[in-house]
Formats: structure tokens, C-alpha cells, sequence
């Protein structure tokens, strides 16, 4: 029996298909050729102390921009807080640079909302309804083919919420402004602290090699996320919680709890969830509020 795709909020149409392969595209090549351009001049911009603090601080910063801003707050709502707070989390999840907001937003919830099942915009399992048996192409389209084989994701039906607020929507709209400022950031503060040779180091280190990194961090909660680790009880899809992913991304590794907890702020164990942490400290510090909790 065919499905109207239109009717489930995914995107057929020629023109926005293209569109959304090419925001994929340039928003992955830049920092991969930065980093690509670090690793052959190796020699000549090898990082320092400064390079690598800058580094640190702005890895962090993006980190809890993603978990927090575009995931915990954009996507599930696990909070409430101020517009201030609200364009600072805008800001930096879109130095990720993994696509605009409602993109982003649009695309998790319908994973979420077909999980492992054939319409997951970047299950393991499937690719656009059609089952994947082999176990590297499982891995391979879950980490980043399905950026470029999978069917965009109808904003307007799945992230209502994130076009009808100007700061999101802002966010959006200015999704390559800030995409620039990711990268240039870190080349001004190297410039600022240690001159034009720092700022060179620091925007192949500390801004292109970090949304890289970033990238490839994240994607594997898709892929080694969905394909190794324990399941939390009640868990319903393969998911997995993945203890060296928690680590990196704060967190965000959690993902079995995540997705039998969809809207709680701390996925559990807490000690393992640095993310979920901050937001106990924003929320005593007054800065968000009304935080969900399963």
C-alpha cells in the first residue's frame, strides 16, 4: 500500500530537494576542507596552548548550543526561558552548522515519531522506506548518506512552533551569517590574544576542525547510537545508550533514555548527563524555568 508522503509531512518536490542537498553540502565541505587544508600544512599551523584553549571553549559552547538549544529546548520543549536566552541557544546551535532550526527541529521529531521504522529520515534500517540489510551501509547511511539520499522534512507540519517565533525563525534566516561567524569567531579571538598567526591556527583549529569534529560527533548518535549499547526498560525502537558518546557530547549519548524520556530536561544516569547538569544550574540561577523532569 503507497503512502502520500505529502500527507505525513516529508517533501517530494524537485526544488526543495536540491535545496536542502545543497545547504548539506556546503554546510559539511567547509569545515572538512578547512580541517583538510590544517592536516596537509601541518607544519606550518600546528596548534598551540592558545589555539587548543580557544578550541576547548568554543567546543563547549557548541556542544551545549546543540544539546541544549537545538535539542532539549528547540526541538522537545523541556524548558522554558527568556528571549535573551533563547537567541544565545539560536546562536549557538546554529554554529554547529547541521542546517537552520526548523530544519533541524523538523527533522528530529519525525525521527522521533518514526524511529527505526521506515519513514525515519536517518534510521540505520531503512533508507526512504526501502530496508537496509548490510551492516556498513547501515552504519554509513545513518552517519551521513541520508543527508544527501533521504527526503527533506516539512518544516511547517513538524516545527510550527520554531517558524512562528522570530528569534528561531531569525536564527534560520541567518542560518550562513552565523554559520560565518562560527568559523571567523575563533580567528579573531586567536588574532586578538597571539596576531595573525594565531588567527589563522585558530580558525582551522578552533573553528573549522571543531565544527567537523561536532559533525561527526553528533552523526554517530544516528549511527553507533542506534546500533550499539544497552536499551533502557520500556524502549520501544534500538536506540541505544552508548557510554563513550554520553561522554563526548555531554550527555547526548543517553539516547535510549532520550527516547522513552522524549521531553525530560536530565536523561538518566545524571552524573553522566554534564548538559542535563547545566540546566540544573540555569534553573536555580532563574535563567530557564518550568523544566521537565520524568
Amino acid at each position: 500500500m503507497s503512502i502520500d508522503l505529502s500527507s505525513v509531512g516529508i517533501i517530494t518536490g524537485r526544488k526543495e530537494i536540491i535545496t536542502n542537498y545543497v545547504v548539506n553540502t556546503f554546510s559539511i565541505l567547509v569545515p572538512l576542507g578547512g580541517t583538510l587544508v590544517g592536516l596537509f600544512f601541518f607544519s606550518a599551523c600546528s596548534p598551540t596552548v592558545v589555539t587548543v584553549s580557544i578550541f576547548f571553549v568554543f567546543f563547549l559552547l557548541n556542544v551545549l548550543g546543540t544539546a541544549i538549544g537545538l535539542h532539549r529546548y528547540f526541538t522537545h520543549r523541556a524548558f522554558e526561558t527568556s528571549s535573551f536566552f533563547r537567541l544565545l541557544l539560536g546562536i549557538l546551535g546554529s554554529w554547529a552548522m547541521q542546517g537552520p532550526i526548523d530544519r533541524w527541529v523538523a527533522d528530529h521529531r519525525r525521527h522521533h515519531r518514526y524511529s527505526d521504522q521506515p519513514l525515519d529520515v536517518h534510521s540505520p534500517y531503512w533508507n526512504n522506506q526501502k530496508p537496509i540489510d548490510n551492516g556498513f551501509m547501515r552504519f554509513f547511511h545513518a552517519h551521513v548518506l541520508w543527508m544527501f539520499v533521504g527526503l527533506p522534512t516539512d518544516t511547517g507540519l513538524y516545527a510550527k512552533d520554531t517558524l512562528s517565533d522570530p528569534i528561531s525563525r531569525g536564527c534560520s534566516q541567518w542560518y550562513w551569517s552565523l554559520c560565518a561567524t562560527s568559523l571567523l569567531l575563533p580567528a579573531l579571538v586567536g588574532y586578538m590574544v597571539s596576531g595573525p598567526d594565531e588567527a589563522f591556527r585558530s580558525f582551522i583549529w578552533a573553528g573549522c576542525f571543531r565544527v567537523f569534529l561536532l559533525h561527526h560527533l553528533t552523526w554517530s548518535v544516528n549511527s553507533f547510537g542506534h546500533m550499539f549499547g544497552g536499551k533502557t526498560e520500556k524502549s520501544r525502537d534500538e536506540a541505544r545508550n552508548n557510554l563513550p558518546l554520553a561522554l563526548l557530547l555531554f550527555g547526548e549519548g543517553l539516547h535510549s533514555y532520550h527516547h522513552v524520556h522524549q521531553s525530560t530536561a536530565v536523561n538518566q544516569p545524571a552524573y553522566l548527563d554534564i548538559s542535563g547538569q547545566f540546566i540544573n544550574l540555569f534553573e536555580r540561577l532563574h535563567i530557564v524555568w518550568n523544566v521537565k523532569r520524568y
